[in-house]
Order: structure tokens, then C-alpha cells, then sequence
């Protein structure tokens, strides 16, 4: 679970996910706590283990069903849902109408709320509302030797698959994805997941997107530069993907040198 923004609309509301830096720890605990003193009779605990990141406890058993019936929900990551109308990515199952229930008054418990009300004169989203995570699966064959990603799912994911991970910041830069494959002295392959483009995403900032494919670029080149190689480049949707893996040609043909734009252009 997670604390994020909900920007009205016209007619609906639009799920806005704060980055990690962009809750600090004390505003989140604040937060919690008010919720623990709103829940206490409920058996729910709410604990900020990292500010953008909570778990949701049960402190006796009534809250312990509440949490069972809870964990059959079918949720949806905010990652995916964020910018966009939250009516269509809500929680599905026995439990949803609990769950709504649940956020309604964490709602209406943060509205005015000392840090909300600082972050609002700071120009700062408010802390709104609150998002159920869906949980990631437990990966089956271990496909990359380490992983160097800055998403927290794809993390857990190759930790379940047994692959050594290496977290970065969602900003990290491409020569600290560099960096970190330089040190995997161990592994023969490793999956790079920079993740520029979720920013963008969140807050549908065409510059955002612009810099991602800047990052991109520069990547491939430091590290064609380090003598590494690029086995394939896969750029992922949420519907499909485009995986373009270079020729044993073109590791020779250096003056074929082509723009990712011209390579998406070629491949529509």
C-alpha cells in the first residue's frame, strides 16, 4: 500500500504517484499514525516502512480477517494506473467494496491534515488517499544472472527468480547503470531496467520522455564504449513490446550507426 494524490477532474479522479524522494519519513509516520488512532478498534496497523511504501497489519482477529479478505483482492500497480481516471484500475473481489469503504475515511481523515495542509501551502500535492499494490508473481526460472533495475516490482521479482539485484534511483543516469554492470564481475548476463520513462508517465511530461530517450542512448553507447554486449534492447508496453537485437553484422558495420527513432520509424 502506498499514500498518493488524487487530482479531480471534471468528472473523475486521476491517481498521481509521488515519487520515493518526494514524501519525507516524517510526514509519512504523521500520516500513519493518525490512521492507527482512526483503525485502532478495527485491529488494522498501518506502518510506513519506507515513506512511499506501507504494509498494512492486523493487531488482533478481527483484523486478521479483515487482511485475509483483503489479500484476495486482484489489485493493480499504481505504476501502471498512474495518470489516468482511477475508475477502471480500482481493486476487484469479494473484499473491494470493504476496501473503498476503508479509503473513504482515510480520505476523509487526511483532508485536513496538519501535513497535508503544509504541503498544500508549499505547493506541494496532498497525501489524499491511499493505493492497494497488486502483488508481482513469483518467478519460475531465474532468465538474467543480476538485475540493475530502479522499480521496486521488477526487483522483487528477480529476487524471487534468485538473480542478484542492484537497486538505483529512478533517475540514476546511464553511466550509473554503467557502473553497475561493470561491477556483476559474476554474471554472464544482466538486465538492465532503467525505467526513465515512468516519471514521464506519471506526470504525461513530454520533456520527461524526451530525456528517457536521451538516457537511453547515451547508455548503449557507454557501454558498447566498456566493451559490453548488448544482446537485445526491448522496449516494453503494457500491451506489447518492440525487442530489436543486433545482426553479427552489425557489430562490424559501425558506419550503419541508426537513431532509435529511425529503428521505431522502420519497424511500424
Amino acid at each position: 500500500m502506498r499514500p498518493v494524490h488524487l487530482h479531480v477532474g471534471l468528472d473523475h479522479l486521476v491517481l498521481a504517484v509521488p515519487q520515493a524522494d518526494e514524501i519525507e519519513a516524517a510526514e509519512a509516520a504523521a500520516l500513519a499514525e493518525a490512521a492507527n488512532a482512526l483503525f485502532a478498534d478495527d485491529g488494522l496497523l498501518w506502518s510506513a516502512d519506507a515513506p512511499h511504501a506501507w504494509t498494512l497489519r492486523a493487531t488482533n482477529d478481527a483484523g486478521r480477517a479483515r487482511l485475509e479478505a483483503l489479500g484476495g483482492l486482484a489489485c493493480r500497480s499504481a505504476r501502471l494506473a498512474s495518470g489516468r481516471n482511477i475508475d477502471a484500475w480500482q481493486p476487484e473481489g469479494d473484499a473491494a467494496r470493504a476496501w473503498r469503504a476503508i479509503v473513504n475515511e482515510l480520505q476523509m481523515l487526511w483532508f485536513q491534515h496538519p501535513v497535508n495542509l503544509a504541503r498544500e501551502a508549499a505547493g506541494r500535492p496532498v497525501l489524499n488517499s491511499a493505493w492497494l499494490e497488486g502483488r508481482p508473481g513469483i518467478a519460475g526460472v531465474r532468465a538474467f544472472d543480476a538485475v540493475v533495475t530502479a522499480d521496486d516490482a521488477v526487483a522483487g521479482v528477480a529476487l524471487s527468480a534468485g538473480s542478484e539485484v542492484s537497486a538505483l534511483d529512478p533517475l540514476a543516469s546511464a553511466d550509473d547503470f554503467v557502473r553497475m554492470v561493470a561491477i556483476q564481475e559474476n554474471a554472464d548476463t544482466v538486465l538492465l531496467d532503467p525505467g526513465w520513462w515512468r516519471l514521464a508517465v506519471s506526470r504525461a511530461d513530454p520533456l520527461a520522455w524526451r530525456e528517457g530517450w536521451t538516457r537511453l542512448d547515451a547508455l548503449v553507447e557507454r557501454l558498447a564504449a566498456a566493451g559490453e554486449t548488448v544482446e537485445a534492447i526491448v522496449l516494453a508496453g503494457e500491451r506489447d513490446l518492440v525487442e530489436f537485437s543486433p545482426r553479427p553484422s552489425d557489430r562490424w558495420a559501425l558506419w550503419r550507426r541508426r537513431s532509435l527513432a529511425a529503428l521505431l520509424a522502420a519497424h511500424r
